[in-house]
Order: structure tokens, then sequence, then C-alpha cells
């Protein structure tokens, strides 16, 4: 059965084995996993065992099956309503029978994210309750204490959202302001060209996504420079 992630932070649980729920620090609980609806959000990706995920015992590397999947989940969490930034995060990769054998509920719920193929890969812990949601916790201590978790840099999200641009999965655009000017200036700091063409149209065809004064110097070079152009040339084609 395909993994479930979750994001979290790893600083806010122990790295010690919390033995009882009541070992789990507050943070981890109201940080971590915090619910709407009484549910908490995941991912569905194309992986279905945890074994041989990393190369070796350093848990540095990811064999190259598990990071497309995870990558999956990654983009579907960094295009999400509420992204005004890019940081690295945390996830964990959950055993969606080892859930319900621990009495939870896993249905599929479309989830909110930019990329329109991933919408159907989200999944809900439903039903949750003070104590299912102390089971939950104590799934996710566990792989924290077991070093199961897969930490993605901030370089690393924004080479997989490049990836989704370039793939016409992902329209530029739609990202919040900050999140573009992180992805124009990665891409010329690692020498990619980044073809916005093959994205979906703009969100205002007569207008940037980013205004400029008309008294602002447009400096050659400089991320609004390199932006005005990239829809200018976007337009002509």
């Amino acid at each position: 059965m395909p993994l479930l992630v979750r994001k979290i932070e790893k600083g806010k649980w122990h790295s010690n084995k919390a033995l009882h729920v009541a070992d789990i620090r507050a943070d981890a609980i109201t940080k971590c996993m915090r619910t709407s609806s009484d549910s908490l959000s995941t991912w569905q990706i194309d992986l279905n065992s945890k074994i041989g995920i990393f190369e070796d015992d350093t848990r540095n590397k990811i064999n190259d099956k598990a990071l497309a999947g995870i990558n999956e989940a990654v983009l579907a969490l960094a295009t999400g309503p509420s992204q005004r930034r890019i940081d690295a995060f945390d996830i964990v990769l959950l055993e969606p029978k080892e859930l319900e054998n621990g009495n939870l509920e896993v249905v599929q719920k479309d989830g909110i994210t930019l990329v329109g193929d991933l919408k159907k890969t989200h999944h809900d812990i439903v039903n949750l309750t003070y104590a299912k949601l102390g089971i939950m916790a104590k799934f996710i201590s566990r792989e924290v204490y077991e070093n199961n978790q897969v930490r993605r840099s901030r370089l690393q999200i924004i080479k997989t959202l490049i990836n989704a641009i370039q793939a016409g999965r992902l329209d530029l655009h739609s990202l919040h302001e900050n999140i573009q000017k992180a992805i124009i200036k990665s891409c010329d700091e690692i020498n990619i060209s980044l073809d916005i063409s093959h994205g979906k149209q703009p969100r205002a065809m007569n207008t940037p996504l980013i205004t400029i004064p008309p008294s602002r110097p447009k400096k050659k070079g400089s991320f609004f420079h390199k932006l005005v152009q990239a829809i200018k040339s976007f337009r002509n084609n």
C-alpha cells in the first residue's frame, strides 16, 4: 500500500525514544499536528515500503525511486495555498496499514495544491480524538527517533518547483511573489534556463503579477527586469 507523507519540524520532537505519549513535547503536538475538522493532511506517494529508501547507513542519500516519490509530496506541500516563502522542512513516511491497525481512519480527499495532477494523491487522517492524536504522535515520534524522517533543503525544494514549471505542471505566475523571486534568483545562481512558455497562461494577460511603478528604474540584470522580459517573451510566443 502506498506510503503517506506528513510534514513536520524535526526540532520539535525528542531525539530520544518517547515511551509514553506524555513524554512528547507540547510543541510537537501543537506545531506539527494541528488539525482541521478533526483531520490531519497527508500526501500519498508511489512507494510501498520504507525499506531500502536510504542507500547507506548515514541516511544522507535516498535512492532514485524513493526520491521521485518524495519529491511529488514535496511539490504538493510547497504549492499549497498558504505558501508565501520557501524554507527547508522535514517529512515522515507513514504506513497506511499501520495507521489502520492503530484505529486511525485514512480517506482520500482532494488536496489544495497548484499542481492539478497531485490533488487526488491527498489523504486525510480523519475523525481524530484526543486519544487518536496521541497514537498518531507516537507513530511520528518513533520515525524521528529511528531517524527515518527525510529533510529537503530550500534549494532542493526550489529545484523541485523548477522541474515542475519546466514540465508544464506548474505555472510560475500562480506562485506567491516571494517564491517567484526565489526561483528566478536560483535559476541565475545554478545556471538553469527557465522556460515559462511551457506553463499555463499568466493570471492576468495584460498585467504582470509583480507590478513595477513607472518611475522605478529597471536595471539590466535585476529580478524585475528579467521577470518583465520573460513575460514579454511569453506573450510574443
